[in-house]
């Protein structure tokens, strides 16, 4: 196929993005490369990929090939739309949105495909409904995390605005997510308790030795971030946060570190 389009002045492509469990990476590949090599190609990959095929479904669904296509450009509309609609078993129908962070200078297509697997993993998460974060950074180091919508999404609010108001020490999740790095070489697939269990007793010495200097331990923005990561990640506090008293710090002071 590659002889047959490198012999033409221009193609012209139409094929199905999702078939049989296939996708575009390799035609996509070899649509870049004729095109590189002087050959005209409609549509370019990338042109598909800042068009968005599922949209193109729905803007075309009056043509020839079209169908009843339905586009939510919000969760409430998907929500609200889609609620009197029940399966075999009366359940609702559920989103799941995959969200990829990747490189300013990554590739559009390989950025497609990390869309895709963290779409993958939010699609794994038990009931679904779920929403699924994956941080692909420069040097190959690859993150995920996932979990149901009204839980993941209000617990990483609450997270970014603590850091925004200074309310987290810069260094704290480079501590934390070095740990776990150095702690996770030692997994043993058979038994897992035991690791898990050191894993959060080092989350909480770490915890413990940033959030509860001095000029933090009994601020009041202190005592409720560590009521929140208790309730999240299952950490006892030998003193729990509500018995710590306030101390004479103003709540407004900056706790950077």
């Amino acid at each position: 196929m590659r002889e047959q389009l490198l012999g033409c002045d221009g193609v012209l492509v139409w094929v199905n993005p999702i078939s049989e469990g296939q996708n575009r990476t390799m035609l996509d590949a070899l649509l870049r490369e004729v095109a590189a090599r002087g050959v005209w190609v409609s549509a370019h990959p990338d042109v598909i990929l800042k068009m968005g095929v599922k949209e193109v479904l729905h803007r075309t669904k009056h043509l020839g090939w079209g169908t009843d296509t339905h586009l939510y450009r919000a969760v409430q509309a998907f929500r609200e739309e889609l609620q009197p609609f029940k399966n075999a078993d009366g359940a609702s129908s559920t989103l799941s949105v995959g969200v990829a962070i990747v490189h300013h200078l990554s590739l559009l297509n390989e950025a497609l495909e990390q869309a895709r697997a963290a779409e993958k993993a939010a699609k794994g998460v038990p009931g679904k409904n779920a929403l699924a974060i994956k941080l692909c950074k420069r040097g190959g180091e690859t993150y995920t995390i996932s979990g149901h919508w009204n839980n993941l999404d209000l617990y990483l609010a609450q997270l970014i605005t603590a850091y925004r108001l200074n309310r987290i020490p810069k260094g704290l999740p480079y501590d934390v997510r070095d740990s776990l790095l150095r702690l996770t070489a030692l997994r043993d697939d058979e038994d897992t308790s035991a690791l898990i269990a050191v894993i959060k007793d080092d989350t909480k010495r770490i915890l413990k030795r940033k959030l509860q200097v001095p000029q933090r331990k009994r601020h009041p923005e202190t005592l409720a971030l560590l009521r929140l990561l208790e309730s999240r990640i299952g950490i006892a506090w030998d003193e729990p946060p509500d018995q710590l008293q306030e101390n004479a710090q103003e709540p407004g002071k900056d706790l950077a570190a």
